[in-house]
């Protein structure tokens, strides 16, 4: 497995070091030499690369990482799939792509999808709680990092690889295809990668929905319709298409790389008109509700790994992404979500010693996001975030500590001085919200015995409230409810614990971890007990026609608590001939 996490610069000495190790083996004596392995501050609780990885590569993201422990799908059906790590999504789980954030509407409204390709993926790597730090201190829950590696990061000279992947689902008689060239001639290396995806509607057993339960919601509804053996507006079409190059040597690269996606799926209907009937509104009926995303993305990256000395490791990364992201009434656009983002990354790495290592990085990201149209809920607003963070490790062989400290600075400023609200009135807008959030964890890691680790880890982590917890303000159909933001949100504060342990021996490997994230001023929505009229578009404190009103929910805050547990054992068997007989148990 960590050969298939190659390329890194850090963890395999350089061509010619092999070269020089070569003709030294045949003097006397040798000198000495120091061989230094993937540092444990790199690796998470769980990476997916090689087969493990293609043999349960999905459609969405979410879909593929469902069967890994403390990990769940939040579908909207399947074109959406967003992690849920350890019951936590949306702005608190951070998605990258390559280590640079992935700059989509994910965060902002659960059937909204995320803009990755899981299928153009070579690794996935989960971090979960405060281990997703360095990353950014909005991910309480944690991070996931999708890696193509569309910069290349190591020479090929004279290397060709090239990889065509089919796949067909019968259900939904989807099918896609998957082409990925990587090459090289000297110190010039060229990465390129396709893919396109198509298919139709979800097959199922029985009703799509459980007409009691839709009853007993909304009563006695002529407009209820239901389907029976398909889940209805499921199509699902993707394409994509990456170019990238680099001039990579033995002691770093510099690259650029280009990638455009398009994706374009439907929302199941829920049964009832979410929008109204009256011909001279183009708002939409559910079945003919689809979601275009556009993305646009440049990265460049820079790296220097000298082959001597405290400096390991120095990384520049610069990213710039335009995203659009349309929803669909009969073919027009109803309403649009934009977002201009553009993000800077630089790390430093330090190993002064052998047994100590530390990493000092700065990440600056300034966007520019909002919602026209419909559903233009979310004013456009100017989103400044930027922070620093310092990760240290002492080893001592049998016993290692890791402590990380982050300060975020997150800057929203509207630009809208005001919007108006149903009924009327206008509601003045706050002209800035200015947040500084600290975090900051410790961990240490026991190591008893060759085939025994047992961790401990603390952490106190801050998020600042997103743009649609404090700004949102009109009705959202894909939800069926009228967002309504709030100005007062403070930052929430993360205290988490966590113990586990890993064992491997030659039968057998367990992982296994148990948890609590105590969370002051947990943001939620709350039903506020009145409803906004669709047609008048007024507030009202009764529902006369369950398709004309949806409930009012409001963005408050309240502590919470969340406990769990996440284990993993996997069983060797015995070889028959060219076969083995494997076997794993998963729970949470």
């Amino acid at each position: 497995q960590e050969v298939e996490r190659q390329p890194r610069r850090a963890d395999v000495a350089p061509e010619s070091e092999f070269d020089r190790l070569e003709l030294d083996i045949r003097r006397p004596y040798l000198e000495e030499i120091q061989v230094f392995g993937t540092p444990q501050t790199e690796r998470s609780t769980d990476l997916l690369s090689g087969a493990a990885l293609q043999s349960r590569a999905g459609g969405t993201l979410g879909a593929l990482l469902d069967a890994t422990p403390g990990v769940a799908n939040a579908s909207f059906g399947p074109g959406v799939g967003q992690p849920v790590i350890r019951g936590l999504t949306g702005p608190r789980v951070t998605v990258l792509s390559d280590g640079m954030g992935v700059h989509d509407a994910s965060s902002v409204s659960p059937d909204h999808g995320i803009a990755v390709e899981p299928l153009l993926a070579r690794e996935i790597e989960i971090y979960r709680g405060a281990r997703a730090l360095r990353f950014a201190g909005a991910g309480i829950g944690g991070a996931v990092d999708v890696r193509d590696f569309r910069i290349p990061e190591t020479p090929r000279d004279g290397e060709l690889e090239t990889a065509l992947d089919l796949r067909f689902n019968s259900n939904t008689q989807q099918f896609s295809r998957v082409f990925r060239f990587d090459g090289g001639l000297g110190p010039f290396v060229l990465h390129a990668d396709g893919l396109k995806r198509d298919g139709g509607n979800t097959q199922i057993p029985g009703s799509a929905l459980l007409e009691p339960a839709v009853l007993e919601q909304f009563g006695n509804v002529e407009e209820f319709e239901n389907t029976e053996g398909v889940l209805p507006n499921t199509e699902t079409r993707a394409d994509a298409h990456t170019l990238g190059g680099s001039v990579a040597g033995t002691y770093g690269f510099i690259g650029l790389a280009y990638k455009h996606a398009d994706s374009l799926y439907g929302i199941p209907p829920g049964g009832l008109p979410p929008h109204s009937d009256d011909p001279a509104n183009v708002l939409p009926t559910p079945e003919e509700l689809k979601i275009s995303m556009r993305q646009s993305r440049w990265d460049f990256a820079a790296e220097l790994t000298p082959p001597s000395g405290p400096l390991e490791r120095l990384k520049f990364s610069l990213t710039n992404v335009d995203y659009t992201h349309d929803e669909l009434a009969r073919g027009l656009p109803t309403t649009t979500f934009d977002s201009a983002t553009t993000e800077l990354r630089t790390e430093l790495v330090l190993r002064p010693h052998p047994s100590w290592r530390t990493e000092v990085g700065h990440q600056w990201q300034t966007k520019l996001f909002g919602a026209f149209g419909v559903e233009a809920y979310i004013p456009e607003s100017n989103i400044d975030t930027q922070g620093i963070y310092l990760i240290s490790e002492l080893d001592l062989n049998a016993i290692r500590f890791e402590v990380a400290l982050r300060r975020d600075h997150s800057l929203i400023k509207p630009v809208e001085t005001s919007r108006r609200a149903p009924g009327g009135f206008i509601v003045t807008l706050p002209s800035k919200f200015d947040f500084n959030t600290p975090s900051r964890t410790a961990g240490v890691y026991v190591t008893p015995s060759d085939f025994l680790e047992l961790r401990l880890l603390f952490g106190s982590v801050e998020r600042a409230p997103a743009v649609q917890e404090l700004l949102s303000l009109g009705p959202h159909f894909a939800t069926r409810t009228f967002d309504l933001g709030n100005f007062l949100l403070e930052p929430e504060h993360s205290s988490q614990i966590e113990f586990g342990l890993d064992v491997g021996t030659e039968y057998f490997d367990l992982t296994a971890a148990v948890y609590r994230n105590r969370v002051d001023n947990f943001i939620f929505q709350e039903n506020q007990g009145y409803f906004y009229d669709i047609e008048t578009k007024f507030f009202q404190f009764a529902c006369v026609q369950v398709t004309d009103c949806i409930p009012v929910y409001g963005y408050k805050q309240r502590p919470a608590e969340l406990v769990g547990f996440e284990a993993e054992i996997d069983f060797f068997g015995p070889y028959f001939g060219p076969f083995a007989l494997d076997c794993g148990v998963r729970a949470d």
